[in-house]
């Protein structure tokens, strides 16, 4: 894979990283965090599989103590 000084690879790469951290220290989370980020999730009237990687991604880092 090849790939020069203006590729978006990195970018993407940390952005990706930054995201499955997010999203997975949820898993581990208390309950009172994983509560309060279903509650944004219904104030928004949308189901998980409706949100972008970026809307949940934004949820989780809201939620954090």
């Amino acid at each position: 894979m090849k790939h020069d000084a203006t590729s978006p690879i990195p970018r993407i790469t940390a952005d990706f990283i930054t995201a499955t951290s997010a999203i997975a220290d949820l898993a581990t989370a208390p309950l009172r965090q994983k509560c309060a980020v279903i509650q944004r999730i219904a104030d928004r009237g949308l189901q998980v599989d409706e949100l972008t990687v970026g809307e949940l991604m934004q949820l989780a880092l809201e939620a954090r103590p």
